[in-house]
């Protein structure tokens, strides 16, 4: 059974539901060739090491849906933005949001620098 809830946390700009069950959630690395792109709002972060963050979202099967990640740094902020499309083999998919997680790498570490998004 698949239980839905608001679960905030270090950096958490959560305004959705997350799912929770036993099974982990769907890791997605960041591609290029995304049919019909869209802004996807991410749900929350977390540090990995001082220079990766962990970003987790909503969005629909691996096997149908991709994501690009693109990441801008200053001395202030570092700002995470995603967007999701449909794979290039893709075909009839499922409509249903799995709760994903994606990588993304730093060029310097995070220390006291806040972690944006544009799509909010």
């Amino acid at each position: 059974m698949l239980t839905l809830r608001f679960v905030p946390g270090r950096g958490s700009t959560a305004t959705h539901p997350v799912q929770t069950s036993t099974a982990p959630p769907q890791t997605m690395t960041s591609r290029d060739d995304l049919i019909s792109p869209r802004a996807l709002a991410w749900d929350s972060w977390r540090e990995s090491t001082p220079t990766t963050i962990e970003v987790t979202f909503l969005t629909g099967p691996a096997s149908c849906t991709g994501i690009h990640a693109t990441v801008t740094e200053t001395p202030q902020d570092v700002t995470i933005d995603l967007t999701e499309g449909a794979l290039p083999s893709s075909t009839e998919c499922q409509a249903i949001a799995l709760t994903t997680t994606t990588t993304v790498n730093l060029n310097q570490p995070l220390n006291d620098r806040k972690v944006r998004q544009s799509a909010r």
